[in-house]
């Protein structure tokens, strides 16, 4: 694999993939929203006998794994606004180095 002395990076591609990553940001917090409402929605139909109590709170029961699967959805939401904006900064940082270097040459 060959080396090249030449990087480039296109801020407005940047931008359009914080676009995109913002987009799959917000389809992961509308999921967690529609998970979160819908096994409230639930309630406890299991019942609160030793077989119930089991199914709730047993390793793992299932407000632990409910519990869980909201925490990882969290998770992904914040890493991806996390990704969104370091792309949306990177955009910037080298469109503003793009202008210093152009202004050098004027």
């Amino acid at each position: 694999m060959a080396m090249t002395d030449r990087v480039e990076v296109d801020p407005d591609l940047l931008r359009r993939a914080a676009r995109t990553t913002e987009g799959v940001h917000d389809r992961i917090k509308a999921l967690r929203v529609r998970l979160a409402s819908s096994t409230a929605a639930l309630g406890e139909p299991w019942g609160d006998d030793k077989i119930g109590t089991t199914f709730e709170q047993g390793p793992p029961g299932y407000a632990e794994s409910r519990d869980s699967a909201l925490g990882a959805l969290d998770g992904v939401a914040t890493t991806l606004a996390q990704i969104r904006d370091v792309e949306n900064d990177s955009a910037d940082y080298l469109a503003a180095q793009e202008r210093a270097n152009e202004s050098m040459f004027r």
